[in-house]
């Protein structure tokens, strides 16, 4: 009677580790249109071949991009890359929080139809210290005329929207009298200058 129990229970055993195996097997098969460029890949890749019955394009997704030319290194750590050509859509990021992300935004263009193009999701600031004379920008602020045209605030801004997308600094922007009165301001400024058409060398032309 023991002996019979112990067969039971061991085939019972070696049932339930086939289950387990068949069932691995088809977690980790991909559909083939998916190619894993990193291991910490695998979960992204795993989760977007679950959630899309049909994947209408060739998809590499990895951390490894150094192929594709491709450079990670400048993104946070839920940033990613999606890169689309001739049919082939590439999900890179720097980490695994990344892919899942880009997983997840490539998933839903296609579940919504929509065409899936070239987009870059929180990339780190490109440069890492900006100076002028060799003082950081972040001591700087921008300092317009009083009196001048609409164009000068456009100006003004656009730098400052500039420099903080290139290092992360943001630069306040006051006009002389608004500098001049406050009290708690940068100590050194970068002034833009109005010149007023009278003024203008006719050589450097209307831009």
């Amino acid at each position: 009677m023991k002996k019979t129990i112990s067969i039971i229970l061991a085939a019972v055993f070696a049932a339930s580790v086939f289950t387990s195996c068949a069932s691995l097997e088809k977690r980790t098969a991909l559909d083939p249109k998916i190619t894993v460029t990193s291991s910490d890949a695998a979960d992204a890749a795993a989760w977007l071949d679950a959630r899309l019955e049909t994947i209408p394009d060739r998809v590499v997704i990895g951390t490894d991009a150094a192929a594709y030319g491709v450079d990670v290194s400048t993104l946070d750590d839920d940033g990613y890359f999606i890169r689309n050509t001739d049919g082939e859509v590439a999900l890179f990021a720097r980490t695994a929080v990344g892919l899942d992300r880009a997983a997840r935004r490539y998933a839903k263009a296609v579940e919504a139809g929509e065409s899936v193009s070239n987009e870059t999701y929180h990339e780190g600031y490109r440069v890492k210290r900006l100076t002028i004379a060799g003082n950081d920008i972040s001591e700087y602020a921008i300092v317009i005329p009083d009196r001048t045209d609409e164009a000068t605030p456009f100006a003004a801004s656009e730098l400052s929207s500039y420099i903080e997308r290139s290092c992360g600094a943001s630069l306040p922007i006051f006009t002389v009298d608004e500098y001049e009165a406050a009290t708690e301001k940068p100590a050194r400024q970068i002034k833009i200058t109005y010149v007023d058409e009278d003024s203008v060398d006719e050589t450097l032309g209307d831009e």
